[in-house]
C-alpha cells in the first residue's frame, strides 16, 4: 500500500465516510493517518473513486462561472485567500475549495500583471 491515496467522491458535491469529506474534484490523505477500520471502510464504498498517490483534484468548471468566481474574490479582501463560504455569500451559488483555489490563482496572476 502506497503511503498517499487520492480519493474522490463519484457525485457531486462529495460525503462523509470514516468522519472524512470527500469531495468530487477530490483529495489527497496520507494512509497512515486513516484507521484500518476507516481505510476499510473507504475502500469498500462505491461511490468513492480511489487512486494510489497524489494527484491534482478534478476540475471541470465552466470558464464563465469560473471569472464569476474570479470576480467576487475581487470584491474581498485582495490580500488573502478568501473562504470558499465568503465567495458563496457574494455568488449565493456553492462553489467547492478547488473552484476557490483556481480563481484564487488567476486573480492573483491578474494582480502580477498590472
Amino acid at each position: 500500500m502506497t503511503d498517499q491515496l487520492f480519493i474522490r467522491a463519484k457525485v457531486k458535491p462529495g460525503f462523509r465516510r470514516s468522519g472524512i469529506y470527500f469531495p468530487y474534484e477530490g483529495v489527497t490523505i496520507e494512509t497512515a493517518t486513516l484507521s484500518e477500520e476507516a481505510l476499510k471502510a473507504i475502500q469498500v464504498e462505491q461511490r468513492l473513486v480511489i487512486a494510489e498517490g497524489n494527484q491534482e483534484p478534478i476540475d471541470d468548471t465552466p470558464p464563465a462561472f469560473l471569472e464569476e468566481i474570479t470576480e467576487a474574490i475581487g470584491m474581498l479582501n485582495p490580500e488573502k485567500k478568501p473562504n470558499v463560504k465568503d465567495v458563496e455569500a457574494i455568488l449565493k451559488k456553492d462553489i467547492s475549495g478547488v473552484q476557490r483555489d483556481k480563481a484564487w490563482q488567476l486573480y492573483q496572476e491578474r494582480l502580477e500583471a498590472l
